[in-house]
């Protein structure tokens, strides 16, 4: 079990966060070491041993539970929530904590071989207790004045408890009732304190809000000590649903309703930071409007915990009562405590959320005593109701909403959702048998059954996607007949270009269909904006899916242009054509423009307040992960595993680790974690991701065809070589059926196939495979920069092994000339074939040409990276290593040791890169 720590947690801390210090946390005392965790301050014998933030949220739980085992598991759910990291990282920061208490014998800390870590030896707590306040007698009757308000007088007592007692009371000339709360004792006096401080944080943060109960009135300077609420007529719902005559006799939809109202006010208490931690049908008041209509109070915020740090900090907080703790994880009522509270974790939005779905199960069902026990969804008919409750109830807090302002959305659309799941069953049904005819149609021609695939995987965007689009009732009909006039355009139309009787040939490419049916598209469909529209989208995502981007941007943006007009800038149609830009982009590695339009998708959805929230979910990951790639001079040398790692974690949170847009972002996530070497961590993530496209799209999608070979880069990466080989030449076989043999992306699987050859010692085969393709790219005016680039970069490289470093330098000039007008003043690629035209630069013996190389590309290093990348220690390595082979020792020491201490810090401690720099050390 996972102890609190005050109102210090370590569970959702995110990677490099520092460790915040608790006002109310504890001093610990263990043989000459003490722990402050209020000043963070760690000392030895006295003297101040300062430790980084991950061993130290170690040394807390640790602290808590001396002489146990804590398991790796409980560690890296505390330490690194719902992260994907190696033992590595564990090793790495238990190894720092028990250097900083000295103890390297590892006495203090032992290691339990396959299970964890114990702290060893009598550990000590000495935490100041408060002062105690007397505690207050109650004595009041009905009739009497309230103690400190001699203009209300006591009407009867409404609740008595352990914490204290309420009590109903009326002004003597106003009339006015209110609700008055006693604290019993200094436990009590707390909540009370919070309750203050919740109510003032809300009114500051949110205004007056007719959803949360108001506070009119507090004393909490002498006995006795209360609060004054506003006096909700109805009672609570239990109190409301019993004078009604049971919740089976008040309607369904108003009963949704109260739920919704109460996820309301429960996403505003989140909003500022707040946890209410006892959500329950008590704690929800009925009151009535003008006209009567039911509107909800959520009450009672004595239990309430601040998450922000901003807030808990002020003094008004601090004085209020929130520096002081109260139960944590496992307060609340039983019936409503989420999983992971009972397990000891601590509490969070998503628990809160929990306590709702059970509340909303109980409405559903007319009984606020029954508990959400194994097989509720028997007493659940309505299958839509079934989605909302499991998603707020989900025993795993990672499955729940992320807010409890989706649930009230979730609530109120029910009536439209039982119509949209209607109407998509029915279109379901139509575009199965639609793309079922088409496939027959495609694939009675071998040549095209990839292109089927892509086809109709456009068309099911038209026909079945467009059901969360729909409003109109006769919309769907319309929408139906467009599919159909679409789907007989491309079995009819575009395959008619593939009879050889027509075509005058047999070997008819994809690319030569798609041109001819572009041809048609403004005869066919002429007066039809909508029709071609869509075909236009359809065939512009084949184009983007083949990475043909002249036309598939012609075709895209037209499209968009086009149904933005008609059907408005975040429809499904026109985001569907924004992501087969931004996979197009990132399929030819150019993340600026890839995160462009990701940025549009996500601009577009929040202008229209995200109608597609899974779709703004997806590119706001894609976003931060290419503004962290963008930051430095290039995806290979930017460090963002983190953000790859978190932004995986919360897309797999949100959408479920089923979704086609978990397992897109996967692939990107997988590609940013292997550029600073992290492949063995990537290939988890690619398998997942890979199998989760293959569900959506199907084994030959050209989409698909292009993350496939991802896999084996990583396996390559890890140095599993024989795997990768068997995984690159898989993907040559289905890129052939799909691109053909002079296609870019067929030509970038073969230089990974040659590359691979050269790695597993097959040097003589995968040198001449890559001379051979370098040739056939070199002489082909349409080879893009960085194509180039990278197909010399390896000849060249693979000739240097070989000891031809005439015929290298010349593939690095090529490589050099290629993409100096693209990185002008500099770039990852330059910097690489700049390094290895100086290696045959020195073994043609012009060392004074080799050198100048390598000086340029410090100096260009040092002009890029100002963030200690680890490109710039390789430069200065690679500097340092050249000038100590000939002799000039004290220009070269400073370098290396510059070099050694970049690339500690940059790359992990088993990378070659580092492994040569310390072998470099005098």
């Amino acid at each position: 079990m996972i102890p609190k720590m005050g109102d210090t947690t370590l569970a959702g801390k995110k990677s490099g966060d520092t460790v915040a210090a608790s006002e109310d946390g504890a001093c610990w005392r263990f043989g000459d070491i003490t722990f402050d965790e209020r000043t963070l301050e760690l000392k030895l014998r006295g003297d101040l041993r300062p430790l980084s933030p991950k061993p130290l949220e170690l040394l807390m739980l640790l602290l808590r539970r001396p002489g146990e085992v804590v398991t790796k598991e409980e560690l890296f759910a505390a330490v690194w929530p719902r992260r994907i990291v190696s033992e590595a990282s564990l090793t790495n920061a238990i190894s720092r904590l028990r250097l900083a208490i000295g103890d390297e014998q590892q006495q203090i800390i032992k290691s339990t071989h396959g299970h964890g870590y114990r702290l060893m030896g009598t550990v000590v707590r000495e935490t100041p207790l408060p002062t105690p306040v007397a505690a207050p007698v109650f004595s009041f009757l009905a009739g009497e004045a309230v103690p400190l308000r001699p203009d209300w007088r006591f009407d009867s007592k409404i609740g008595a408890g352990g914490q204290g007692e309420v009590w109903l009371a009326t002004h003597l000339s106003t009339r006015e009732k209110r609700v008055f709360k006693f604290a019993r004792d200094e436990t009590s006096l707390i909540g009370l304190k919070r309750e203050v401080t919740l109510f003032r944080l809300l009114r500051e943060n949110l205004g007056t809000r007719r959803d949360l109960v108001q506070l009119l009135d507090w004393n909490l300077d002498k006995a006795p000590w209360f609060i004054a609420v506003e006096w909700c007529p109805g009672g609570s719902l239990t109190d409301w649903a019993a004078s009604s005559g049971g919740l089976e006799k008040i309607e369904l939809a108003q009963r949704i309703e109260l739920v919704a109202q109460t996820a309301d006010a429960l996403a505003a208490t989140h909003a500022i930071g707040a946890l209410h931690k006892d959500v329950k049908p008590g704690n929800v008041l009925i009151a009535f409007d003008d006209e009567g209509r039911l509107h909800v109070r959520l009450a009672d915020f004595g239990s309430a915990r601040l998450l922000q740090r901003s807030h808990r900090t002020t003094p008004e907080v601090t004085r209020m009562g929130f520096t002081q703790t109260i139960g944590d994880s496992a307060t609340g009522t039983p019936l409503y405590l989420a999983p992971e509270l009972i397990a000891g974790e601590p509490p969070s939005p998503q628990s809160d959320i929990y306590a709702l779905g059970v509340m909303l199960y109980q409405l559903v069902v007319g009984n606020l005593r029954r508990p959400l026990a194994p097989g509720w969804e028997s007493n659940v008919p309505d299958e839509l109701l079934r989605e909302d409750i499991a998603l707020a109830a989900a025993g795993d807090p990672a499955q729940r909403l992320d807010d409890a302002a989706q649930l009230a959305v979730r609530l109120r659309s029910l009536p439209q959702r039982h119509v949209d799941r209607a109407r998509e069953l029915r279109l379901k049904a139509e575009a199965e048998s639609t793309r079922e005819a088409l496939q027959r149609s495609l694939a009675r021609r071998g040549l095209l059954r990839a292109l089927a695939v892509t086809l109709i995987l456009g068309l099911g965007a038209t026909s079945v996607l467009l059901w969360q689009a729909l409003k109109a009732k006769n919309e769907a009909r319309d929408e139906a007949a467009r599919a159909n006039a679409v789907t007989q355009f491309l079995s009819e139309d575009l395959l008619t270009g593939a009879n050889p009787v027509v075509a005058g040939r047999r070997d008819v490419t994809v690319r030569e269909l798609l041109d001819g049916a572009v041809r048609q598209l403004d005869a066919r469909f002429d007066g039809q904006p909508r029709t071609r529209a869509s075909l236009q989208r359809v065939i512009g995502s084949a184009y983007a899916a083949m990475g043909e981007r002249a036309p598939a941007e012609a075709l895209l943006q037209a499209s968009i242009a086009s149904l933005s007009s008609l059907d408005g800038d975040a429809s499904l149609p026109v985001q569907t054509a924004r992501t087969a830009l931004r996979d197009m982009y990132l399929n030819l590695g150019e993340f600026g423009l890839s995160t462009l339009t990701s940025s549009k998708i996500v601009a577009a959805e929040a202008a229209a307040g995200r109608p597609n929230p899974a779709i703004a979910t997806e590119n706001e990951a894609y976003v931060a992960l290419g503004m962290c790639a963008g930051a430095a001079i290039s995806e290979f040398v930017a460090r963002c595993e983190n953000v790859a790692r978190d932004q995986y974690a919360r897309v797999r949170q949100v959408l479920g680790a089923e979704s086609l847009g978990t397992a897109r972002i996967g692939v990107v996530a997988a590609v940013v974690l292997m550029r600073p070497g992290r492949s063995a961590e990537a290939i988890p993530i690619l398998r997942d991701s890979l199998e989760g496209m293959r569900h959506w799209m199907g084994a030959d999608n050209a989409w698909l065809i292009q993350a496939e070979g991802v896999l084996p880069e990583a396996l390559a990466g890890a140095g599993r070589y024989a795997e990768a080989l068997e995984g690159f030449l898989r993907v040559d076989e289905l890129g052939l059926r799909v691109y053909g043999p002079n296609h870019r992306l067929t030509r970038v699987n073969r230089r990974w196939i040659a590359t691979t050859r050269v790695q597993m010692g097959e040097r003589e085969r995968g040198t001449a495979d890559l001379i051979a393709l370098y040739d056939v790219m070199r002489a082909d005016a349409g080879t893009g920069a960085r194509d180039m680039a990278t197909v010399s970069l390896a000849a060249g490289d693979a000739l240097n092994a070989q000891r031809r470093p005439a015929e290298a330098a010349a593939a690095f000039e090529v490589g050099l000339s290629a993409v100096g007008p693209v990185e002008a003043g500099g770039g990852y690629w330059t910097l690489r074939l700049r390094e290895g035209l100086a290696d045959s630069r020195q073994a043609l013996g012009q060392d004074a040409a080799a050198l100048a190389l390598h000086r340029q590309n410090l100096a260009d290093a040092r002009r890029l990276m100002t963030n200690g990348e680890w490109l710039l220690g390789w430069c200065a390595h690679r500097l340092g290593a050249f000038l100590a082979a000939h002799g000039q020792m004290a220009e070269a020491e400073p370098l290396r040791a510059e070099a050694r201490k970049i690339l500690e810090a940059s790359l992990e401690a088993d990378d070659p890169r580092v492994l040569e720099a310390r072998a470099s050390r005098p």
